[in-house]
């Protein structure tokens, strides 16, 4: 090739580059997402600016076509072998997607990095380009509906098992009702036997009462926002303990009530009822009819952060197998009991609904403690 030959190819090589600068690096820059192209020895031959912004942002380094990117960003050996080994696959020929995690500054971010071989016209690969697409706030889009969905198919799985054991329990007390009814009207002359069976209608159609109530307390639970009240703790343990009057056993054990209150407390007084009957309602069930003095003592304490509520009663107690399950939906820690199994479920999502906290121990044949820490609205 001649002297003249020569120079009219670096025109033409030179005149390909400016059109090069002139089109493609405006269109290179045009983009968030980082571009990068490198050789087969890992010496950059392209890159845009968002490529450059996240070097210096990530290294505090600058990095220009021509650079080794290895020895600009060699900072982690362990990182370095890593993507070395990746580049490896590509330059032999693969294709490779993968998602990144680094910190930028005080920013976690997730990356999206897709890596090509670049191949001459003869196949021949002489290095690769990687794209890096910033998808932080897709992925994390993509966990909140991840824990949503996980929250639905929960929801969904309670609200099988709600539906199986409602039926159960509600279609229960009505055929034994039906079936009294029925030999009712078979002993209408006899007064003794009619009014042992009416009584037990009574005791049927309160159980069913007292299972839709608790149904319909767990639907306004997870429907309805929290209100705020102020709480008069004295009034309200005294109108929940004036309800348990229809209780057999009420009368039977001892209350001991002491309730330290000189603040103004703030709290949904629908959910502390409901809270405070089915607590006091179980110490009142579950007492030991062996034991000649049965007590139940309700200690409260107030201040303007937060009420401690203690709940301690001598009766039945609770095994030690039972009392990690016994806020599971209709778990019966007494198998002789003839609640729902709901009651305690419902006290701790109440509980859980107004942020407090509420724990339980127990000794089979000795008692039950309640704790419960409520925070003021």
């Amino acid at each position: 090739m001649n002297t003249i030959e020569s120079d009219e190819r670096i025109k033409l090589l030179e005149n390909e580059l400016r059109k090069f600068e002139v089109h493609y690096f405006p269109l290179l820059n045009s983009t968030t997402d980082m571009i990068c192209s490198i050789d087969e020895k890992f010496n950059v031959v392209v890159l845009n600016q968002a490529y450059q912004k996240y070097i210096h942002e990530l290294y505090n380094v600058s990095i220009d076509v021509g650079d080794n990117l290895f020895e600009k960003v060699n900072v982690d050996e362990k990182r370095v072998e890593y993507w070395k080994a990746i580049y490896q696959k590509v330059l032999q020929g693969e294709q490779i997607t993968l998602i990144d995690e680094r910190t930028v500054g005080t920013q976690k971010i997730v990356l999206e990095v897709n890596l090509f071989p670049v191949k001459q016209k003869t196949g021949q690969i002489s290095g690769l380009s990687f794209f890096i697409k910033n998808i932080t706030e897709q992925h994390r889009l993509e966990q909140r509906l991840q824990i949503q969905n996980d929250e639905l198919q929960h929801i969904n799985a309670e609200l099988d098992r709600f539906v199986y054991s409602a039926s159960h329990d509600l279609r229960s007390p009505l055929s034994s009702l039906l079936g009294l009814i029925n030999l009712t009207r078979l002993e209408i002359e006899n007064t003794d036997e009619v009014k042992s069976y009416l009584a037990l209608m009574e005791k049927s159609i309160k159980k069913l009462d007292g299972f839709i109530r608790q149904i319909t307390n767990h639907s306004r639970n997870i429907r309805l926002e929290i209100t705020k009240n102020e709480i008069n703790f004295k009034e309200l343990i005294d109108e929940i303990w004036e309800s348990m009057h229809f209780m057999e056993l009420e009368k039977k054990i001892r209350k001991i009530i002491e309730i330290d209150q000189n603040t103004p407390f703030y709290s949904d007084e629908y959910r502390l009822n409901i809270i405070l009957s089915n607590l006091i309602s179980n110490s009142i069930k579950y007492i030991d009819r062996y034991k000649e003095d049965s007590y139940l003592k309700v200690l409260v304490k107030v201040t303007a952060e937060k009420t401690l509520i203690a709940i301690e009663d001598n009766g039945q107690g609770i095994s030690k197998e039972h009392l990690p399950k016994i806020f599971d939906m209709f778990y019966r820690a007494n198998q002789e009991s003839e609640g729902s199994g709901l009651g305690l479920y419902i006290v701790k999502e109440i509980v859980e609904k107004l942020k407090g906290k509420i724990e339980i121990q127990s000794i089979l044949g000795e008692g039950t403690i309640v704790n419960l820490t409520i925070p003021s609205l």
